[in-house]
């Protein structure tokens, strides 16, 4: 699958986007994620976007939507 910049790999699309920048100064690590209902974390070199519902517990994963970021796209994230 090729990114919005040409790139297939998402690690080199996501460090060349400029939007993406102060995303960064704001993860969390997949520990710390895994407590909140909505951040973003890195995993394996990917940044990524969680979103569980509030009110939902943190033990039901089938309501948590986690996303690859790829905001200079039309699409701004897929779905994993």
């Amino acid at each position: 699958m090729k990114l919005h910049n040409g790139s297939e790999d998402p690690i080199e699309a996501q460090e060349s986007d400029t939007d993406l920048i102060n995303l960064y100064n704001n993860v969390l690590s997949v520990e710390e994620a895994d407590k909140v209902p909505a951040c973003y974390f890195v995993k394996d070199g990917v940044l990524m976007r969680k979103y569980r519902p509030p009110g939902i517990p943190a033990q039901i994963s089938g309501m948590c939507t986690n996303k690859l970021l790829c905001l200079q796209s039309t699409d701004t994230g897929i779905g994993i």
